[in-house]
Order: structure tokens, then sequence, then C-alpha cells
């Protein structure tokens, strides 16, 4: 009647693992986490109900392969304490990306973008429907054209850090799908080198990779 779900916990002592919902959200908006089965009689430590997501990782379906990188990804952030990142390739609805986005401490979307949106699996994701993302570190925009006229240009990269992101970062030209996959990956790779270096920032990443692709010819 509420309009929400009623979950059922099965445990199995095969796997060590009890029902688990990827991305799961229950009726007043809270996540749905794996968590690993530990006893036969209580069952309250098998569900997790996290108010943050550390690092949310999603790729739009399209003939190319978006999300390659993500278990890669997955593993640099979890080294430097972002230890339980979502990860998914088959996209979602407007509505649960911004739920998803409220929530997380980063975020990485792969997808078609152009300078105010980026698509999700029903209704763009414009500039003016970002929700607040005052829990946001970093925001990268992996989508063509999303940082058009550049820093301070009206886009939807200057519209995420106004909605309170302390980073975001996108493209401000069309990107090949491999390229732009290749950069992310190296972002975080990095991401993660420099993260306890005091004498590095986002910028000191950003130039390093852009670097790197250069010199791999990738022209970015």
């Amino acid at each position: 009647d509420s309009g929400g779900y009623k979950f059922i916990p099965r445990s199995s002592e095969s796997t060590d693992l009890v029902l688990a919902i990827p991305n799961g959200i229950t009726s007043d908006g809270t996540n749905l986490t794996l968590a690993y089965y530990s006893d036969n009689t209580n069952y309250k430590d098998e569900w997790e109900f996290p108010t943050i997501i550390d690092a949310s990782l999603i790729a739009f379906p399209e003939d190319h392969d978006r999300s390659s990188f993500f278990d890669d990804t997955a593993s640099d952030l979890s080294a430097i304490g972002y230890t339980n990142p979502i990860t998914t390739a088959d996209g979602m609805t407007l509505y649960d990306l911004k739920f998803v986005m409220s929530k997380s401490k980063i975020i990485l979307l792969r997808t078609h973008g152009s300078r105010h949106t980026v698509t999700t699996n029903d209704n763009p994701l414009r500039d003016s429907y970002l929700c607040d993302l005052d829990n946001t570190e970093l925001v990268i925009y992996g989508a063509c054209s999303t940082a058009e006229g550049g820093q301070s240009g009206d886009n939807l990269v200057t519209a995420t850090v106004e909605k309170g992101a302390r980073t975001a970062i996108g493209f401000m030209y069309t990107v090949e799908y491999d390229s732009c996959n290749q950069w992310c990956s190296w972002f975080f790779e990095y991401y993660k080198l420099y993260y306890n270096d005091q004498t590095k920032n986002l910028d000191d990443v950003r130039t390093q990779v852009n670097l790197i692709l250069k010199e791999h010819k990738y022209g970015l």
C-alpha cells in the first residue's frame, strides 16, 4: 500500500552471503548493500543501510563498452579508503541517478553528453535538474562537451560545482569512447598515487593524465 517492497532475508552458508539487491533502494530512500552472512539466528548484522556512498561508477548502455575499467578503478578507490563503490554498466533512470549522486562522495558517469545534459536510461540529466551535492568531493562526466566553454563557462560542470560539489570535471569537446575510458582509468590511477601527497592536487592529476594521453596519441 505504501509503494515499497518487503524484503525477506535468505542466508546461504555455501556462499557466506545473504540476499543482495544491487543498487537497491527502499521506500524511504535508503540504499541496500551486500553484507556477509555470519549468524544463523540473528540477521540484524546482514543488512547495511549507508547514508553516504563512497563512490559510484555508472556507465550507460551502448554498443561500446564504457565500463571496462570499472573493476580497476574500484580497486584504486578502495586502496585509498573509498571501500564500498557502486559499479554498474546498466545505467540508471534519472530519478535513481539523482538519488545516488546526492549520496556519493565520488561520481563517475560514462554516457553521452552535451553542454547542459548527460543521457540516462530515460530522461536526460540537465544542469537545471541537479540535486544538492554537498556530500560530493568529485564528479567526473565522462561524456562529450560537458565542460564546453571552459572552467567558468555556462555548462554542466560549472552547474555541478554551484550545487555543492568540491570538484567537477568534464570534456570541452567531443571525445571518442575508448579515449574517454582510458582518460578516466588513468585519472584514478594517479588520484590514488597522489592521494596522500600534500604537494599534489586534482589539477596535478589531470595534467599528468593529459600528458600521458598525448604521448599515446589520444589527442585530448
